[in-house]
């Protein structure tokens, strides 16, 4: 099986992090390595270092939002290739049966690029209670309600989709590894038990 590629989409709160974690989760179950791997990494860094210098310690992966916004616009208004390049970079020392991204947002620089890696979308979709409820619950450094950059994402045409709302975590985890184990089919060349994503008129309750 060649590297099996998957890139996320979806708004802040609707489960992307939880969605990737548990695909890594079941590769690793069926024999698989797996990893995840961000296009913001970049992001992150630098963000620590803004809190360093003031004076403060966070965390590589806690999120103050319109930070993190704001030094992707000022990296791409000095190139605006430089998060995928730096990201194109790390996956090329990447040996994983299945790499997962969990944080695509553009889809003018970075996703053509993705697709060209061979990466397939999976959109994650949530109604506004569920993200508002998610975000309510986790502990960001600041969070954007509103954000231009989720709105831009909307853009994206996913391959697939999977429902995020009014379900438990239990049985969101059986979606996951359901659609998983049909991805890796596909990858092997087994395609005898395709993986049907609902249509988007039925789950596109973000919008």
């Amino acid at each position: 099986m060649s590297q099996m590629r998957l890139a996320i989409v979806a708004p802040s709160g609707s489960g992307k992090s939880t969605t990737a974690g548990f695909i890594e989760m079941r590769c690793r179950q069926l024999g698989k390595s797996a990893r995840i791997l961000k296009l913001a990494d970049p992001l992150y860094r630098l963000q620590q270092q803004f809190y360093a210098t003031a004076g403060q310690h966070i965390e590589t992966y806690q999120q103050n939002q319109k930070l993190l916004e704001d030094i992707a616009m000022h990296l791409r208004s000095i190139c605006p290739t430089s998060i995928v390049d730096d990201f194109v970079k790390r996956l090329s020392e990447c040996v994983e049966d299945v790499i997962v991204n969990d944080d695509l947002r553009d889809p003018d620089v970075d996703l053509p690029v993705l697709r060209r890696l061979g990466f397939k979308i999976l959109r994650v979709s949530a109604d506004a209670g569920s993200i508002a409820a998610r975000l309510d619950q986790r502990q960001d450094l600041q969070t954007q309600r509103t954000s231009t950059v989720d709105q831009t994402a909307m853009r994206i045409r996913p391959d697939h989709v999977l429902v995020n709302c009014g379900t438990s975590l239990q049985n969101y985890a059986a979606d996951v590894f359901a659609f998983t184990d049909t991805l890796l089919q596909e990858a092997s060349g087994d395609t005898s038990r395709p993986f049907v994503s609902p249509p988007l008129r039925q789950v596109e309750l973000w919008r």
